[in-house]
């Protein structure tokens, strides 16, 4: 079984006032353009998935969304409240 770890990508700065709740800040633009062009490498690698679990904080599932359209076998995608920090 192989095993792959990815950090959601860059998402907008921790702000109180336009994000009072951190879990619902999402990607910028930048990352998530950044995260479409590193997926496009992953899948010229052949990478393919079986199951995607990530947390539900909003940056971590348009993450997940973007590795999910970036591949030919996404696989199964999951949520779990064990990755939330």
């Amino acid at each position: 079984m192989n095993v792959y770890v990815l950090r959601h990508g860059v998402a907008e700065d921790r702000d109180n006032r336009k994000y009072p709740n951190d879990d619902d800040r999402p990607l910028t633009r930048e990352g998530r353009h950044k995260l479409a062009q590193q997926v496009k490498g992953l899948g010229a690698l052949g990478l393919s998935l079986d199951v995607m679990i990530s947390s539900p904080l909003l940056r971590t599932t348009q993450t997940a969304q973007i590795v999910r359209d970036g591949l030919s076998s996404p696989g199964k995608q999951a949520m779990s409240n064990v990755l939330v920090p």
